[in-house]
């Protein structure tokens, strides 16, 4: 959350998405509440419908990925994908 406020938030050129791998949906809704999360989150329930399953390819949780507005990965894993997408909003702030 830290990397997200500093670096993340409010640039209109990169948006979060939280897709839960929680088994009851109000879970995952009583987590995001929890961690004030301000981006929507994709329910389980809802998961093979939102298409976001396809984007699935690790057995770790979280799973972070950066995948951009055309659908493609951009930077599969973890460190790198929250590397990658505080470069390209600090490259598209001018910083």
């Amino acid at each position: 959350m830290e990397t997200y406020d500093k670096h993340l938030k409010g640039n209109k050129k990169v948006a979060l998405i939280h897709v839960s791998y929680d088994r009851k949906d109000a879970e995952a809704e009583k987590w995001a509440v929890k961690e004030k999360m301000s981006w929507p989150t994709i329910l389980g329930s809802n998961r093979e419908a939102s298409g976001a399953e396809q984007f699935s390819n690790s057995d770790y949780i979280p799973e972070y990925q950066l995948i951009d507005a055309t659908g493609k990965v951009v930077a599969p894993e973890g460190k790198e994908a929250i590397a990658k997408a505080v470069e390209l909003a600090a490259a598209e702030d001018g910083n």
